[in-house]
């Protein structure tokens, strides 16, 4: 799997949707494309930060931003930080030495104190930002091109007495980029009323870029299928392959619990259900 996208094939159900098909008389491509629908939405609710397109969604937000922080002061701290750090010091006078130098403000004497309670070598390692411009520079350069997480940059300190919070605030808003990509491919798919990425949550949807690839195959007479393509970028990282199977997984339940309720009112309001039809739904039944 490539790092840079993640790149799904929804051709399974073959079978059962060709079932599906002689009973309803709704062809195979409107099949697949509503397969390939609900494979999205399970993509996207599987691309971190989890969710489950429900209630829930403004809380996943609202965690995915309190990560977003501490991911931030892993490169840049702040007064709280500080405070912090005073806090874990034993020693009282030289917890008094580094308060008194939090309260004053002053680089200098905040950049001492932390060579004399041994969190820098030298007054030079300790560094204030300037504001949310240089704040993004530090954290865009301190990214893991293995995680996508920030890396510490000891032994020098970053450090900005205001604007974290509002950086945070500003960075929050691209939360849920990568889960957009599913939600673009699930539109492109359609096949129903309404908004094709319904299910995937409104911060995920509310992106509005160039991310994914949908490769219609459905006039396959062999293979009718959807490949799917999520282009952004880390997005292998945050949708493990784990996660890529057990979406195609549960798609695929939905979709058979879904027929298997179509083939059941058929057969009750007395119509015939084909013998190797009903076969299958036996086979196949999730209830």
């Amino acid at each position: 799997m490539s790092e840079g996208y993640v790149k799904v094939d929804a051709s399974n159900l073959k079978e059962m949707l060709a079932r599906f098909g002689e009973v309803t008389g709704k062809s195979m491509p409107q099949l697949v494309r509503a397969h390939a629908r609900i494979a999205c939405v399970e993509l996207a609710n599987r691309t971190q930060p989890f969710t489950g397109g429900g209630k829930n969604d403004p809380e996943v937000l609202a965690r995915g931003t309190k990560y977003l922080r501490k991911d931030l002061l892993k490169v840049t701290k702040d007064p709280a930080s500080l405070e912090e750090k005073a806090n874990n010091i034993h020693d009282a006078s030289l917890q008094k030495y580094l308060r008194a130098a939090i309260i004053s403000g002053n680089p200098v004497m905040i950049g001492g104190a932390l060579v004399k309670v041994a969190t820098i070598k030298a007054i030079s390692d300790f560094r204030p930002v300037s504001g949310p411009s240089e704040m993004g520079e530090i954290h865009k350069n301190r990214r893991s091109r293995r995680t996508g997480h920030a890396l510490s940059t000891r032994p020098i300190y970053h450090y900005a007495a205001k604007g974290i919070d509002g950086y945070v605030k500003t960075i929050a808003k691209r939360l849920g980029y990568a889960k957009s990509g599913w939600a673009e491919c699930a539109r492109k798919i359609g096949g129903i009323k309404g908004d094709g990425a319904r299910g995937i949550p409104a911060f995920a949807k509310r992106h509005k870029a160039s991310n994914a690839d949908v490769d219609d195959k459905t006039t396959s007479k062999a293979n009718p299928h959807f490949t799917m393509t999520n282009t952004t970028f880390w997005v292998s990282r945050l949708l493990p392959e784990r996660r890529q199977q057990e979406s195609l997984n549960v798609a695929r339940e939905k979709m058979i619990k879904q027929m298997n309720k179509v083939f059941r009112y058929v057969a009750k309001n007395g119509k015939d259900v084909p013998a190797i039809t009903a076969e299958a739904i036996a086979e196949t039944s999730t209830d």
